[in-house]
């Protein structure tokens, strides 16, 4: 046991359950890794450019909990991550420090276009399904905005307002369908240090279904054109940027 929750070793970590009745969480409990194919994946990169250069900085841009960064923090020589939602955020922090994982700093702010006050999608049985929205997003009746949370905000910032004292050399991003707004404010960045994208860009089916104006294939197109050549799909919606 632990004074957060029930504790569990999974694949070589440490996780704290607090909610049997979130996804992820009992995921962790009951299944043991969460996205096991995507930790594999960072890994093997991280392990790669490890092995060429002797250190790797990863980003991670909608952190949840950590099941991801944790998981592959072994790989890495620094994490860097972004978490907006407080509860998410302390129990990211929570996973971090269970590990002793040293290397790695926290921010609580959602990675956007310009700096600012947004509202946020939470839902209590998929706190990882939780993310930012646009009150244009409200107005254009993108479908999952429409349930964004009315009493709660949380702090917007553009990835090139940060100066990151070494390269970075990963940028895995699983931010619910705000990846075009994160790009717009993350260009400069991603231009100068053209890290290797691990990206969830969701399918054209969900993307219809919520009213999304650019495509899955326009999607791809707009960050390959940051000077990437090199596509892969792993799963249903994740692609690798090289």
């Amino acid at each position: 046991m632990h004074p957060h929750g029930v504790l569990y070793s999974v694949a070589g970590s440490l996780f704290v359950v607090k909610d049997f009745a979130d996804l992820i969480q009992k995921h962790l409990a009951t299944n043991g890794l969460w996205e096991p194919e995507l930790v594999a994946v960072v890994k093997s990169i991280a392990q790669q450019i490890m092995a060429k250069k002797g250190k790797c900085h990863l980003v991670n841009v909608g952190a949840h909990i950590g099941t991801i960064c944790i998981a592959c923090a072994s790989s890495v020589s620094r994490i860097s991550a972004f978490e907006p939602v407080r509860s998410n955020f302390e129990h990211l922090n929570l996973h971090r420090n269970l590990n002793a994982v040293t290397h790695m700093t926290t921010y609580n702010f959602a990675l956007s276009d310009h700096t600012h006050n947004s509202k946020i999608v939470f839902n209590e049985k998929n706190t990882g399904g939780c993310h930012v929205v646009s009150t244009d997003e409200i107005e254009k009746n993108i479908r999952h905005a429409q349930n964004h949370t009315r009493n709660a905000s949380v702090e917007c910032v553009p990835l090139d307002d940060f100066a990151f004292n070494e390269t970075i050399d990963i940028m895995l991003v699983d931010i619910e369908g705000h990846e075009e707004r994160f790009l717009n404010g993350a260009e400069k960045t991603l231009r100068t240090n053209l890290p290797v994208i691990i990206i969830e860009i969701w399918t054209d089916q969900k993307r219809k279904h919520e009213n999304m104006p650019m495509s899955q294939h326009e999607m791809i197109q707009k960050i390959s054109a940051l000077g990437y050549t090199t596509v892969k799909q792993v799963g249903v919606d994740t692609f690798v940027f090289y």
